[in-house]
């Protein structure tokens, strides 16, 4: 929604379709499904350039349209922001059959090492999710130097195992699981220096919008918490998960 003006509407057979969990795994966005009607919704590609963006890597279909920033016009929307109408702050494409699927915020972009380009947090958020292990998770960039930041994925785990409905313990095999995630999800790049850390509480939201996780409140804690762990023993988790990943891969 827009200025509390719904400018999408998705049903269950749109969000859940084999198409479309095909391509929210393989990072290809989040449906929002079609436009409403008598709201008109605009792409502005142009928004790329303006941030000094790298083009993201996305999972979408070759046919979809330009990425970039939705904009929408409508009579109890704002529309003054531009020409194209009033600037959601979500980063998403239209595809050929008209549905809409975003990658998440504009400021919530995070830059990807070189060849990755800006990584959409959602698309990654969404591969993460697929394991089932995990109650929620949320990709931030945390600061750990004056002008250093790392990229941390905050997970909650789930209550039980998917497959035995055993209880999930945080350890290395449910990190080598979340990092199988994104590398199958085409987050191989990602998969190799994300750090993943886990919190316990419940996921906290933004005041305003009580559905949008409170990214900066993470991204603090996330800091602090990777300044208690220390660099040791972060090293010790990497040689961990790079053992159990090779017992896994001699089983096969």
């Amino acid at each position: 929604a827009a200025e509390g003006a719904p400018f999408a509407a998705c049903t269950a057979s749109m969000a859940l379709s084999p198409t479309a969990r095909a391509r929210w795994a393989a990072a290809g966005g989040v449906c929002l499904g079609q436009p409403t009607e008598k709201v008109g919704l605009e792409v502005d590609g142009e928004v790329w350039n303006r941030c000094a963006m790298e083009a993201p890597k996305l999972g979408g279909s070759p046919a979809d349209g330009q990425v970039g920033e939705l904009r929408v016009k409508g009579p109890a929307i704002a529309d003054n922001d531009s020409p194209l109408g009033h600037c959601t702050g979500d980063i998403g494409v239209r595809d050929p059959s008209g549905l809409i699927w975003t990658y998440g915020r504009l400021h919530d972009m995070i830059r990807g090492p070189p060849g990755v380009g800006t990584v959409p947090v959602l698309s990654v958020e969404a591969a993460a999710m697929t394991t089932g292990m995990l109650s929620w998770c949320v990709l931030v960039a945390a600061p750990v130097a004056m002008s250093a930041s790392a990229t941390v994925l905050v997970v909650k785990l789930a209550q039980a195992h998917p497959l035995d409905g055993s209880t999930l313990t945080w350890g290395a095999d449910v990190r080598v699981a979340i990092r199988t995630a994104l590398r199958s999800g085409r987050w191989a790049e990602i998969s190799g220096i994300v750090r993943l850390l886990e919190y316990k509480k419940d996921c906290p939201y933004e005041a305003r919008f009580s559905s949008v996780p409170d990214r900066p409140r993470l991204r603090a804690w996330a800091a602090k918490r990777l300044r208690t762990l220390g660099l040791e023993e972060l090293q010790r988790d990497d040689k961990l998960d790079s053992l159990h990943m090779m017992k896994q891969k001699k089983r096969m």
